[in-house]
């Protein structure tokens, strides 16, 4: 009987793995400090009551909490791309 898992294409694998890890970790820190931003900024217009910032905030808030993370990843994949183009910006270029 073969066995499941391959632990000789890890080791043949690892070191490329291992060169996309800086990206990785770039990624990473940028996101936790724009999310970090953002929700700071989220908690002060809605602790301060801006009129109507306070409501756009709650909105956001409420579609990012209400719905599945795969809705949210399809919506910036294919809705950013779309909204890219109706202001004329060329993302067929980008790789």
């Amino acid at each position: 009987m073969s066995a499941f898992f391959q632990w000789q294409l890890v080791w043949e694998y690892f070191p490329k793995i291992l060169s996309a890890l800086p990206v990785t970790l770039m990624i990473v820190g940028v996101a936790t400090i724009v999310g970090l931003l953002l929700g700071i900024l989220l908690a002060f217009i809605r602790v301060e009551k801006v009129p109507f910032l306070s409501q756009l905030a709650a909105v956001f808030v409420s579609f990012i909490r209400g719905t599945p993370i795969l809705v949210q990843l399809y919506v910036v994949y294919y809705g950013v791309p779309a909204l890219l183009q109706m202001i004329q910006v060329d993302v067929s270029s980008w790789n």
